[in-house]
């Protein structure tokens, strides 16, 4: 009978009448008991010799443990003395164990009688004497805690092998046979960099060569043997390889052509869309005494646009200043594109209050490369003439006309 508790060690020399436990078994005693003391000795109840004996109120001598809950009793202190000084044999004798003393040692010794049969510790289901229990917990229970040899790691013995099964630091063979032996961590890189019987390819077969997979220790053979084969073959696909590169250089600096100039002709478009000149005319006052037209070459400043240049002539009858509008003949005439077209805004600015105080007029202009010049304005075109306002009072001073030219919206047409 195995013994799980420590509690119930000692009712192995004790009477168990169901669950109940009684006196101290006479089978243990090394001499039988006389029929006087069967008479005093022995509990009426369990049949046990008396163990705590005490007397109740019927006279009966009976173990402590055998007196009912509301049952009256004295200690028989005479008796009991008597029973402990008994001499008996450990209830495990006929398992081999050879203790003997008087009975009151019995229970003590029970605690560490290493014939006692116990279940283990850790929890498993094997049943074995205390002698058998550290060898047990130490070496054989699959519930003890061991440490792998190869890598540390703390487990169950029972999930032991199932552990070495992956552990990385454990030596192992190579799988492909090729009589190495590597920790498990680096059996992977064995494979697939080192292994001789390990699959490969030729580093040349990108170039062309076809001998297919081989393994490594095939390999080096191969590479000897098919040296100057490798070799021409590399120099082959180096030089298609130049030729590609060539084809796409010049492909890309075509490419690089077309779109220099189309972002060079976008450039032109969209430069200076929009161009101011402010054009101050000396000496107004004496223009506009006389009744009769006064023309005057253009003399303003060039107001560029792109890379097209305009000027500007004006004439006076009167109080009536015309504007005539002249593109410039130069040197870029033949890389630029005609016919264009610009918005033209003419407005007259009074300093002395040049926000509310000014006269405007707008049109849109059209240039031609042909476009004919006026005779005694040689080097220009005309593009617009008789852009007339009336110079109301307040817009001279001093003699002086300032005049705002605007030129925006260039696009050819």
């Amino acid at each position: 009978m195995a013994i799980s508790s420590a509690d119930s060690i000692p009712t192995l020399c004790r009477v168990q009448i169901g669950e109940k436990i009684g006196g101290y078994r006479k089978d243990l005693l090394i001499e039988n008991l006389s029929e006087r003391d069967e008479l005093f000795l022995v509990c009426s109840r369990c049949s046990g010799i008396l163990r705590d004996a005490c007397t109740v109120s019927s006279g009966e001598q009976v173990c402590e443990d055998c007196i009912d809950e509301d049952e009256q009793s004295l200690p028989n202190l005479q008796v009991r003395n008597t029973v402990i000084q008994l001499k008996c044999r450990c209830p495990l004798s006929q398992s081999g164990c050879e203790w003997s003393n008087e009975i009151k040692h019995c229970e003590s010794h029970l605690q560490t009688c290493q014939f006692v049969y116990v279940n283990c510790q850790f929890g498993c289901d094997i049943v074995m004497t205390r002698a058998e229990e550290q060898s047990h917990l130490k070496e054989t229970c699959v519930l003890r805690t061991v440490k792998c040899e190869h890598c540390g790691v703390v487990c169950v013995a029972g999930e032991i092998n199932e552990h070495s099964g992956v552990c990385e630091e454990l030596m192992v063979d190579c799988d492909l046979g090729c009589g190495v032996r590597v920790k498990r961590e680096f059996l992977g890189k064995h494979l697939r960099t080192e292994c001789e019987e390990g699959e490969v390819t030729c580093p040349y077969e990108k170039y062309g060569c076809d001998i297919g997979e081989v393994t490594r220790k095939e390999l080096r053979p191969h590479l000897e043997e098919k040296r100057n084969t490798h070799t021409e073959l590399r120099l082959n696909s180096m030089e298609e390889q130049i030729k590609n590169q060539n084809s796409l250089i010049e492909y890309l600096s075509t490419k690089v052509a077309a779109l220099e100039n189309h972002n060079q002709i976008l450039a032109m478009k969209t430069q200076d869309r929009t161009n101011v000149l402010v054009w101050e005319i000396q000496n107004m006052h004496a223009n506009l005494t006389f009744q009769t037209i006064i023309m005057k070459a253009p003399s303003s400043p060039v107001l560029k646009i792109s890379r097209y240049e305009m000027r500007f002539g004006w004439w006076v009858e009167g109080d009536i200043l015309t504007v005539d509008i002249f593109s410039v003949l130069g040197r870029d005439d033949g890389e630029l594109e005609w016919p264009f077209i610009a918005n033209c805004c003419i407005r007259l600015i009074c300093d002395s209050d040049p926000v509310n105080r000014s006269l405007e007029i707008k049109k849109m202009i059209q240039v031609k490369r042909k476009s004919p010049s006026i005779l005694n304005m040689p080097g220009t075109r005309i593009a617009s003439v008789n852009k007339a306002i009336v110079l109301a009072p307040g817009f001279m001073r001093a003699g002086v006309l300032k005049i705002e030219i605007r030129l925006d919206g260039l696009n050819t047409i």
